[in-house]
């Protein structure tokens, strides 16, 4: 499994909700208090994207965009206008929601949007370093992402066997692709960013390979193919720590899974990331996570329960 497709499993994506808004100007819907990955896909017409510290975003047939955080933002048909909270329109579960009256002197305009749950425990390694919104303009939308838009507008308004499982995988994939269609040099550390650069990416490989292993720097440095103090000095530029740091949150990562979803003894778990000693893993587990792999155990579990 590639270092992406093992990351986005970790983050566990479920996807929240699907549908199709019809709307007629003037029109606005204003969205808050959602706790999930949100995007949104122009198929017919164009609208605003307006949020507090952003810039005013016209959005036109074919574009796309995905918001990483929770924030309070407004879509319509002009930047100010009537609006309507997203709670009251969304309230009832429709295959497809109107808004508006329509008539040839409206405007009409098409959005496909949805969104997905992440796993909070492991959510912050991708999406903490990504800006809150990304917009994809119609030249930067794949013909892949297309694709899945459009198949999922057919099966979100379908009652066809099985709708449901293909409209949280295809909602998986939009992330996806959105994610590989982005442009990462505008990012300025993070995971993303080092599995976008050839040379650090394939020190990631080899650390998610291995994990297990007593890495050094001078054994990574000869992957990436630079002396110790360049490839440190790079690998913490790209992705804002240093590389034993990542191997030691990359064992914490797969800690962390066993102990929320396994039964595994913490000295076995110890030693399955590369620790010698259940000493030295309690130790370092503490300092990564906050607290001890026994009570990190017993709240995760309790949540979960």
């Amino acid at each position: 499994m590639d270092a992406l497709s093992e990351i986005i499993s970790l983050l566990r994506p479920k996807a929240a909700i699907a549908g199709v808004t019809e709307s007629y100007s003037p029109w606005g819907i204003q969205f808050s208090g959602y706790d999930y990955v949100k995007f949104g896909f122009i198929s017919e017409g164009d609208c605003w994207l307006t949020m507090k510290g952003q810039k005013n975003v016209l959005l036109e047939e074919g574009d796309a965009w995905i918001l990483i955080r929770p924030l309070t933002f407004r879509v319509g048909s002009e930047v100010e206008g009537p609006t309507a909270m997203s709670e009251d329109f969304f309230r009832v579960s429709k295959p497809r929601y109107i808004t508006g009256k329509p008539s040839l002197k409206n405007r009409k305009s098409v959005i496909f949007g949805g969104g997905l749950y992440f796993d909070q425990t492991n959510s912050g390694l991708v999406l903490d370093n990504l800006p809150p919104v990304i917009v994809l303009k119609k030249e930067q939308v794949s013909n892949s992402l297309k694709s899945i838009m459009g198949v999922l507008q057919y099966e979100s308004h379908t009652s066809a066997m099985g709708s449901k499982v293909v409209i949280e995988a295809l909602i998986q994939l939009i992330f996806i692709e959105a994610i590989r269609t982005m442009d990462f040099n505008n990012l300025k550390i993070g995971i993303l960013k080092g599995l976008n650069h050839p040379e650090i990416n394939k020190v990631i490989d080899a650390i998610h390979k291995d994990y297990k292993r007593d890495w050094t720097v001078a054994e990574l440095a000869k992957i990436y193919g630079a002396s110790r103090s360049s490839f440190a000095a790079n690998f913490k530029s790209t992705l804002g720590m240093s590389p034993m740091e990542y191997v030691q949150r990359w064992r914490m990562i797969h800690a962390k899974e066993a102990l929320r979803h396994g039964q595994q003894r913490i000295s076995d778990i110890a030693y399955s990331v590369g620790y010698e000693s259940v000493t030295a893993f309690s130790t370092a587990f503490s300092k990564v996570v906050g607290q001890a792999p026994k009570a990190y155990r017993e709240e995760a579990q309790c949540v979960e329960a």
